[in-house]
């Protein structure tokens, strides 16, 4: 069975979908060798699934989002719009 090179893309990478029946083998087997790693494996289960559930539960309108930075005088005196489309001014925040 192949070494693990780096754990935590390794991780990453099965709960994304994206292993391969090996690699989901040799992280089974990395699992069972220790609590640590166990726990290292549900933590970052958990955060991946919060992350996931947080993405799905936004929903940005982007239009208004630029609409709301447009006509807000909290940022510049002059549309963003202004400052995104002008090659010779830069955006700082």
């Amino acid at each position: 069975m192949k070494q693990i090179d780096n754990i935590d893309d390794l991780i990453a990478k099965y709960l994304s979908g994206n292993a391969s029946p090996e690699e989901a083998l040799l992280l089974q087997s990395w699992k069972t060798q220790s609590s640590e790693n166990l726990k290292l494996f549900e933590a970052s289960r958990k955060t991946h699934e919060a992350l996931k559930n947080s993405k799905s539960k936004k929903k940005i309108d982007e239009n208004a989002a630029w609409e709301i930075l447009n006509n807000s005088s909290a940022f510049c005196s002059f549309p963003i719009t202004t400052l995104v489309s002008s090659t010779q001014i830069k955006l700082y925040f």
